[in-house]
């Protein structure tokens, strides 16, 4: 088996490290986003039990 040796410039290494790094931020924002929705469907739930809570309170 012949060895193959592969140069890649430092311009090129670095692109491809940020381009990594960047793919990360991303992933990381869009969990970030999918649990933000989340938590905001939580709250609307949280606030929904409590309306119901205060017309039975107040309907004594």
């Amino acid at each position: 088996m012949e060895e193959v040796k592969v140069r890649v410039s430092i311009g090129r290494w670095s692109e491809m490290v940020l381009n990594h790094k960047l793919k990360k931020i991303r992933s990381n924002i869009d969990a970030a986003a999918a649990s933000f929705e989340k938590c905001q469907a939580k709250i609307k739930t949280a606030r929904s039990a409590l309306a119901e809570l205060e017309l039975m309170v107040n309907a004594d």
